[in-house]
């Protein structure tokens, strides 16, 4: 097999291997918004890597070995939020009012 094969089957391989660790993220946190501070780095920043793909993908920039349409249905067939700044926010509101309710 050539090089280049290989390497798209191990790009291949890979993704689906980031996949899985992002459903089951899903699973256990009911969300596929991984934080950057995550305990798994590579889940973060893979999944920060897919939304700035995303958004190269979306001005038809796209980079080789990245999104596809078939990617992009998996993604959104278990609920991923191409922009999760809502989420981030959402997430600090919390964590400020669980603080202050601590407090009193």
């Amino acid at each position: 097999m050539s090089q280049r094969f290989e390497d798209h089957d191990d790009l291949h391989a890979k993704w689906n291997e980031m996949f899985g660790q992002l459903k089951e993220y899903k699973e256990e946190h009911g969300d596929c918004n991984v934080p950057l501070d995550f305990t798994n780095s590579k889940l973060a920043n893979w999944v920060n890597f897919v939304r700035w793909c995303h958004r190269r993908y979306e001005i038809g920039k796209k980079i080789p070995g990245g999104l596809t349409q078939d990617k992009i249905y998996l993604l959104e067939g278990i609920g991923f939020e191409w922009s999760n700044c809502n989420n981030a926010s959402l997430r600090s509101v919390r964590n400020l009012s669980v603080r202050s309710s601590n407090r009193r």
